[in-house]
C-alpha cells in the first residue's frame, strides 16, 4: 500500500511536471506565433517602403529627411539651416552648417536606381554595368554641388554629398578612381 501510495504520488508529480511543461511548450509556441506575425508585417512595411523609394522624388525627401535627422542629433538648432542658400546665387543646398567664419553645403543624394541594380543581380556583367552607371551617376551630383562651394563668399572650399545608405556608401568610396575625381571636384561623400 505505501509503494503504491509512493508510485502515485511520484504519477502525480511526473503528470503536474509535464503540464507544466506542456504549458511552457505553448506560451513559446504561442510567442513564437506572434513574432511571426510581428516579421510579418515588417516584411509588408518593407516592402511598401520598397515600393515607395521607386518613386524619385520620394527617394529625395527620404535622403533630406535622413539627414535632418542626423544634423538634429548632434548639432544645436542655430548651427544648420535646412533648403539654405549657401553663398550668392548657387541655390539651396539640402543643408547648411553655419560655422562662426565659413558655411558647409551638404545635399542628400539616394541614386537608388544604380544600386539596386548592384543588389539584385548576380550576373558579373549586370553589376559591372550597375557600377558604371553609378558611377555617372555620382559625377553628375557632383557637379550639382559645385555651384555650392564659393569660397569668396564665405563658403567651405568643400561641399559633402551625403548618402543615407552606408552600402552605397561603401560601393562609392571603394571606387578608387571616383574618389579622386570627386575630391579634385571639391566634393567629399559621408554617410
Amino acid at each position: 500500500m505505501a509503494i503504491t501510495e509512493q508510485v502515485q504520488v511520484k504519477l502525480d508529480q511526473n503528470i503536474q511536471e509535464g503540464f507544466a511543461q506542456f504549458e511552457k511548450v505553448q506560451q513559446h509556441l504561442k510567442n513564437a506565433e506572434e513574432q511571426l506575425r510581428e516579421v510579418g508585417a515588417l516584411g509588408h512595411s518593407i516592402n511598401d517602403l520598397n515600393n515607395l523609394l521607386k518613386l524619385p522624388h520620394l527617394c529625395g525627401q527620404f535622403g533630406e529627411a535622413n539627414l535632418e535627422g542626423l544634423l538634429a542629433d548632434f548639432l544645436p538648432a542655430h548651427m544648420f539651416a535646412q533648403q539654405s542658400s549657401p553663398g550668392e546665387g548657387g541655390g539651396r543646398a539640402d543643408a547648411v552648417i553655419d560655422f562662426p567664419d565659413c558655411k558647409l553645403p551638404i545635399d542628400a543624394k539616394f541614386p537608388r536606381e544604380q544600386v539596386i541594380a548592384l543588389f539584385e543581380n548576380n550576373d558579373k556583367a549586370e553589376i559591372e554595368a550597375a557600377r558604371i552607371s553609378l558611377v555617372r551617376v555620382m559625377k553628375a551630383e557632383a557637379k550639382r554641388l559645385q555651384p555650392y562651394i564659393q569660397p569668396e563668399n564665405g563658403t567651405t572650399e568643400i561641399a559633402l554629398m551625403d548618402l543615407p545608405s552606408e552600402t552605397l556608401y561603401m560601393e562609392v568610396i571603394r571606387n578608387r578612381r571616383l574618389g579622386d575625381w570627386m575630391n579634385e571636384q571639391h566634393v567629399s561623400v559621408v554617410d
